[in-house]
């Protein structure tokens, strides 16, 4: 299998410049999984909490 695309979401960061430029970031989770082939859910609590 090859990857066509990555899309990350993040609710709290509209932009990375760290992230090479093919990969899309967005606070829409329903634009991440849309079409979505394989979903994988990574997460950092410690950097979410309040």
């Amino acid at each position: 299998m090859k990857v066509k695309e990555i899309r990350e979401h993040d609710l709290l960061e509209a932009s990375d410049p760290a992230l090479p430029q093919d990969i899309m970031l967005t606070s829409s989770l329903s634009k991440v999984v849309r079409g979505a082939d394989l979903v994988m859910l990574v997460s950092d609590p410690p950097n979410t909490a309040t």
